[in-house]
């Protein structure tokens, strides 16, 4: 699940809903029982289980495989973890830095 709607769960209020990820198939540690991911914690944290791509879910609810390539670089966007301007993260940590 994506960390950056935390604070935004109304879908109406998504600025670019075909854009925002909610939920993908996430790379995430043996012992990480959370299922969040974030564009602080990880490198890439989309798992390339399926002929090298992964399902993510947007918030218009449709379903994408994203191969490595792709996913580099919508994952580098601001829009991709964030639905609205909000960027700040667990305890006013800025999030979006660094995000086109």
């Amino acid at each position: 699940m994506n960390c950056g709607i935390c604070h935004a769960t109304d879908l109406s209020k998504f600025l670019e809903p075909t854009r925002t990820m909610i939920f993908m198939e996430a790379y995430l540690a043996t012992n990480d029982y959370t299922g969040i991911v974030g564009p602080q914690f990880d490198v890439r944290s989309i798992a390339l289980r399926h002929g090298n791509r992964g399902h993510v879910i947007f918030g218009d609810n449709h379903i994408e495989k994203l191969a490595k390539k792709k996913y580099d670089v919508v994952a580098r966007t601001k829009r991709f973890w964030f639905p609205t301007e909000d960027t700040t993260g667990p305890g006013g940590m800025q999030m979006g830095n660094g995000l086109r």
